[in-house]
């Protein structure tokens, strides 16, 4: 565990997923802090949820294929947001892109592909502070 705002139980589950996700640490430690600034009950006015602000839209998705009944729960959430990561990281392999389509939806992200636009500010943020994450994880 690094000295984040948050548990260290949750923090090893995280690292443990990532781990079985092939998932970089570092990479999802910073879409946490930029999504919910590592705040477990986060809710925002759009309908996103938890560490990862997981929007309802998902819900349904998220109960049918991985049994998820409680979105709020850090353990539920942290198991549907690594989910989505690598469902994405499948499709688009590239961290910038599925960034993008993290944040925006696929749709969305697609409009700006379309436009060769592949990052935005909060994809440049998020891989500012996944390197601030690397050197506190190299100490």
């Amino acid at each position: 565990p690094i000295e984040i705002d948050l548990d260290e139980n949750i923090q090893e589950f995280i690292y443990l997923l990532c781990e079985g996700y092939n998932i970089d640490y570092s990479f999802v430690l910073a879409l946490i802090d930029q999504e919910s600034s590592f705040t477990i009950n986060a809710v925002s006015d759009t309908g996103d949820y938890g560490l990862f602000q997981i929007n309802e839209i998902n819900f349904e998705e998220l109960e049918n294929k991985l049994g998820i009944t409680d979105i709020s729960d850090p353990y539920e959430n942290t198991r549907a947001g690594m989910f989505i990561l690598r469902k994405l990281f499948e499709k688009y392999e590239e961290p910038t892109k599925v960034l993008m389509a993290y944040n925006m939806g696929e749709t969305g992200a697609k409009i700006l592909w379309d436009k060769n636009v592949f990052s935005t500010s909060y994809t440049d943020k998020i891989l500012t502070l996944q390197q601030e994450y690397e050197r506190k994880l190299t100490k």
